[in-house]
């Protein structure tokens, strides 16, 4: 596999002409100048070309990789080798994923400008098959939009009692064109969030009874039934989408995700399982993400998921706004985690800029070179997620349940405006009140406003950062300004 960075994380090779990713310098003043959400904005809808991942000699057997295409007007009877042939469906590509009619070598191209409704399921590669899987777009027009919103139609609608002002509608599969549009690719409901002309409402209740105010809702697990509270039809009122919870992309080892823009989720952006390996996520766009209701743990919902053992993975270029969570996260048990690297990403109104837990007792291996790299975090804690009851939470660095050993590097970032710190160190088995000792962070930029703790619940603040920067596991060379980067 040619994924090889400087960094220490896979990277595909980039030719030397090809457009680079902002700066921090850059994306600081775009926020300064512009304001965060217009930024986030204009990099999302970047028109980006698509280049092919830099592949490894093929298995001694595999075919030469092809390409296949998919555009909402195409046909899933069409071969998709043309972009005069495309696919129609996401549901086309993942059976053909399923069947190995894709697979490893391949590359796959999603229309530019268009919604995808649906998910991506990529399956693992072959056993000693080392090439990668591309997934990427084609086209002109803002980046190709994968959603798994399904938005019920007027015809889907019922009132559960004359004049009761709750309305339901089954967002079973069955109903998929008639009680409702969108992703037809689960059953599931468990609805993490509306979004009502292009607002999010999170007011999610336990059962149709809790059920008080406008665009309240219930959406128990294990039914497909959604209720909403409203004055009307829901569909008279504007545009209602629901997000269901289904993870917008299944990672799978040996991955290249390329300018795409994974949106409308209520469970997690991009998750992956045990043991994948060598995934690269560049230049793609993670938003409205989370709010479904993860059984005995509560609502959940990340941006970007690096789970158990995750190997040489990548995440760069991105955006990733308005998660429930946080937007990056390591987690799980044991481990060995390594080269994982989030660099020159943006991050916006999430509710953490970057998470990590670990469960497994001391002599785990734990998590080696990691690195939080030139990534610019603003309006931490402050978006649709925040939850008065998680004190501390609402930070741009979050660890918690840490029990294994960490390496762990954190530079040249802008940590700018969050609600309660820039650290947090949640309790739990093997966790302590201070930075883990694997912690080296340095070089950063802190802007804050004046009383706000460097670290939830310790005696440092921004104006007295002297006092924080010294000893183990603190900033080092960094630059703390006092002040609202709004």
């Amino acid at each position: 596999m040619n994924l090889e960075a400087s960094s220490g994380a896979p990277r595909a090779a980039v030719p030397a002409d090809a457009p680079r990713g902002p700066t921090r310098r850059g994306l600081l003043g775009a926020l300064t100048a512009a304001g965060a959400a217009a930024a986030a904005a204009g990099l999302a809808d970047a028109v980006l070309p698509a280049r092919p991942a830099s592949a490894s000699p093929s298995a001694p057997d595999a075919a030469p990789g092809r390409t296949f295409h998919v555009h909402p007007s195409g046909s899933d009877d069409a071969d998709g080798l043309s972009p005069t042939r495309p696919w129609r469906s996401l549901a086309r590509l993942n059976l053909a994923f399923a069947e190995q009619q894709v697979r490893h070598g391949d590359t796959v191209l999603l229309a530019r400008g268009r919604v995808h409704p649906g998910v991506l399921r990529p399956r693992e590669p072959a056993q000693g098959d080392d090439r990668l899987l591309t997934i990427a777009a084609y086209g002109t027009g803002s980046a190709p939009r994968v959603s798994a919103f399904k938005t019920p139609t007027a015809a889907g609608w019922r009132e559960t009692a004359p004049g009761s002002g709750r309305w339901q509608v089954d967002l079973a599969a069955t109903g998929a064109g008639s009680d409702w549009l969108g992703d037809a690719s689960s059953s599931t409901a468990n609805v993490g969030f509306l979004k009502v002309n292009d607002e999010i409402r999170a007011y999610r209740r336990g059962s149709v009874a809790d059920l008080r105010g406008q665009w309240e809702f219930a959406s128990p697990v294990g039914s497909t039934v959604l209720t909403v509270c409203s004055d009307a039809r829901p569909d008279t009122l504007g545009s209602v989408q629901a997000a269901v919870d289904d993870p917008l992309v299944v990672g799978v080892s040996q991955l290249v995700l390329r300018g795409l823009h994974l949106v409308g989720t209520g469970s997690h952006g991009y998750d992956d399982g045990p043991g994948v390996h060598d995934v690269l996520i560049e230049h793609c766009t993670v938003s409205h993400v989370g709010g479904s209701e993860l059984p005995g743990a509560g609502r959940y919902g990340n941006g970007v998921q690096i789970w158990q053992a995750g190997q040489r993975v990548t995440v760069r270029r991105c955006v990733i706004t308005d998660c429930w969570d946080t937007a990056t996260t390591v987690q799980g048990w044991d481990g060995p985690w390594s080269a994982i690297v989030f660099e020159q990403n943006v991050v916006l109104r999430c509710t953490q800029a970057f998470e990590l837990w670990t469960r497994g007792g001391p002599a785990s291996p734990g998590v080696l070179d990691f690195r939080f790299v030139d990534n610019v975090c603003h309006d931490v804690g402050l978006g649709w997620g925040a939850r008065p009851q998680q004190r501390g939470r609402g930070s741009h660095v979050v660890f918690y349940e840490l029990e294994t050993p960490v390496s762990l590097e954190v530079t040249g970032n802008v940590f700018g405006s969050s609600r309660d710190a820039v650290y947090y160190v949640g309790a739990g088995a093997g966790s302590t009140a201070t930075l883990p000792s694997g912690l080296s962070s340095h070089d950063n930029v802190v802007v804050q406003p004046r009383g706000r703790p460097i670290v939830w619940d310790g005696p440092w603040t921004v104006q007295r950062s002297e006092l924080f920067s010294t000893g183990p596991g603190r900033e080092v060379d960094s630059t703390f300004v006092v002040g609202d980067p709004r």
